[in-house]
């Protein structure tokens, strides 16, 4: 499957490209290669492969969520240089 040159200036048109006709004869040598490629690997029978999104077995390492004690908002401010009614007091930084 050969791209026309329609199809070339519509893709460089999409992607806000400018070709000069040499880049263009190599664009188009380049996609009909990959088009050639992607014809290949239609020919592979693949009846009853199942689909695959990861080349091995990945699984989830993330533990339970599980809900342990918190801590009290006076544990979590005896650190702050400055404190007002249970939050932290920091610079202002807009006007």
């Amino acid at each position: 499957m050969k791209p026309t040159e329609k199809e070339l200036n519509r893709i460089a048109q999409l992607a806000c490209l400018k070709f000069s006709d040499d880049e263009k004869d190599a664009l188009q040598k380049s996609m009909e290669y990959f088009a050639l490629m992607a014809d290949k690997v239609n020919e592979v029978d693949t009846d009853g492969v199942e689909p695959t999104f990861h080349g091995i077995q990945l699984s989830n390492v993330f533990r339970e969520d599980i809900v342990t004690s918190n801590y009290s908002i006076e544990q979590l401010l005896e650190n702050a240089t400055n404190k007002r009614n249970g939050c932290f007091v920091v610079p202002k930084v807009l006007e």
